[in-house]
């Protein structure tokens, strides 16, 4: 049975959208990136952030948001320094627990970044479809069986390369 999502799109989204925005102050004159989820390995987050290394040799367009929280949100934080991202490319916003709070998050964002080949079904794939942003996931992963290519989402190949060209 896949997964569903009560969320839905907002009658005044550009009101949720601020609220969001008044708290974490989002980069107006970048693209926004967007992950959710745990932060543990496991959910491919070394590739997420090897992308954006790819994307800042490219283009200084790009900004990736972390919401959620784990056991290896440190090791992260700490391997993102050692590709020489800072605040300018990635930002952590902590664990979200407030479901309309994280929905202005996803309003803000141009695309959920999804690479996880870890998780099967994501909750969080349907919970940006309701709020009508695009996502991008591994392709031929779990997660990405209920998305084709270009149609209802978009995936690419797991490597940095592939992944950055794809958000370009």
């Amino acid at each position: 049975m896949p997964n569903g999502t009560d969320i839905r799109l907002p009658e005044d989204p550009e009101a949720i959208r601020k609220m969001a925005d008044d708290r974490f102050g989002f980069e107006k004159d970048k693209h926004i990136l967007l992950f959710v989820g745990s932060l543990v390995w496991q959910k491919n987050i070394r590739l997420t952030l090897e992308t954006m290394k790819v994307l800042k040799k490219s283009s200084q367009d790009f900004i990736l948001y972390f919401a959620g929280k784990g056991y290896y949100a440190e090791q992260i934080k700490q391997y993102a320094a050692s590709l020489g991202l800072d605040d300018s490319d990635v930002r952590f916003l902590g664990r979200i627990e407030d479901r309309e709070l994280l929905a202005g998050v996803m309003l803000n964002a141009d695309l959920l970044f999804f690479p996880s080949v870890y998780d099967n079904a994501p909750l969080v794939l349907r919970e940006s479809a309701a709020l009508e942003l695009p996502a991008l996931l591994v392709d031929g992963s779990n997660a990405a069986e209920v998305v084709t290519d270009g149609i209802n989402g978009f995936t690419a190949k797991e490597k940095p390369e592939a992944m950055a060209a794809r958000i370009i």
